[in-house]
């Protein structure tokens, strides 16, 4: 089992009142890498409310001058920029302490519509109703706030700048491969409906506005940026491949500027494959006890095949391994050549090496052409 630890090597250090402060819990991914996984262990413990933003229960507010890709984007926002988004601020308060009037209103604009899609088959899933009926039982939970915009890895210093020391963000990440395949698989059917490409062009025309003139531009996107013009043409593995390093790349680098103990990443086949130890290693980070019941449903979401989560469907013990099936070996090669440096961080082992030469290698000899 791996879990990775990032403490901060900042050398500054705040104070936000009283130690006694029960934590703010933060979750952030990536779409696609499976974070919705964690909901399993949170979901009906009495000590916490586990709400998607946005989702049914939370739209997201509409602020001047503020504008957040809904799939990843290269702007860094910092304890500098607290000023700047008030409403946001405002908005990320008020649902730490009142979230039972943003759950009584979604239960009334939309009574019917639950947190997970419904399906023709009947799955185990959590529905706004039993949000809501959760935190009319225990009024006092704490809510942990999963923003399901890949934007947010890179906003934590921000988020940190309003929640203070209590912050505890959990960030997920995953294998490139399994991610890159959940992306591809049924006729590309996540990537298109993602828009990915027009997304990733609306990022760097988001950064030219927004971030680079301010300086909070995340540069680990310069070598997508200078690739995108020969992405564009070349099979989708390569520009999920880039995108999933440059993301990936920036989020290190913003957590360890995070006071320590105030973030962690979570692998996402640690979920699945050893949600024993890793439901202990999260509530150890966020001071919780653990429920023996919390860790009895995530392991009941990974092996009892009757639980769907958004963009992945069924998850199983297989999950985690799928992407050797879905992937075609030189798909497999290029993806290693881009994020094999961060995949040997994170301890994903490689399948190389390679017995022919790879599209990234073609791509790269026609720049240099």
């Amino acid at each position: 089992m791996f879990y990775v630890e990032y403490l901060s090597k900042a050398n500054y250090h705040r104070s936000y009142g009283s130690a006694e402060i029960l934590p703010s819990i933060v979750i952030t991914a990536l779409p696609g890498s499976g974070a919705e996984l964690i909901g399993w262990l949170f979901y009906n413990n009495p000590d916490v409310a586990y709400v998607q933003l946005p989702s049914s229960v939370v739209k997201m507010p509409r602020a001047p001058k503020f504008r957040l890709n809904t799939f990843a984007d290269a702007c860094l926002w910092t304890y500098e920029d607290l000023a700047k988004h008030p409403q946001m601020r405002t908005w990320i308060q008020l649902l730490r302490q009142n979230l039972p009037t943003f759950v009584s209103d979604a239960i009334l604009d939309e009574p019917d519509e639950g947190v997970l899609k419904q399906s023709d088959v009947i799955y185990k899933e959590y529905t706004t109703q039993d949000l809501h009926e959760h935190i009319v039982k225990y009024p006092n939970a704490q809510t942990v706030l999963h923003f399901t915009s890949g934007s947010w890895g890179l906003k934590l210093p921000w988020l940190h700048g309003i929640l203070g020391n209590n912050l505890r963000a959990i960030h997920v990440v995953r294998d490139p491969r399994s991610w890159i395949a959940t992306f591809l698989r049924d006729n590309m059917d996540l990537y298109k409906k993602l828009n990915v490409q027009e997304e990733v062009d609306r990022m760097f025309e988001q950064a030219d506005d927004d971030c680079i003139p301010n300086g909070r531009y995340a540069e680990e996107y310069d070598k997508l940026r200078e690739r995108l013009h020969e992405l564009k043409s070349a099979p989708p593995h390569l520009l999920l491949a880039w995108l999933w390093s440059s993301n990936t790349q920036a989020v290190l680098r913003t957590v360890t500027s995070l006071p320590e103990s105030n973030s962690r990443l979570v692998r996402f086949e640690d979920l699945v494959s050893n949600g024993e130890n890793t439901a202990n290693l999260v509530y150890k980070f966020i001071g919780f006890p653990l429920p023996p019941t919390m860790t009895h449903q995530l392991l009941q979401a990974t092996n009892s095949d009757i639980y769907k989560i958004e963009y992945e469907g069924v998850i199983s013990q297989t999950t985690v391994t799928r992407w050797q099936q879905d992937l075609a070996e030189h798909q497999i090669g290029d993806i290693e050549e881009v994020c094999g440096q961060l995949m040997e961080k994170l301890g994903y082992t490689q399948m190389g090496p390679w017995r022919f030469k790879s599209e990234a290698d073609d791509a790269m000899s026609k720049e240099t052409q």
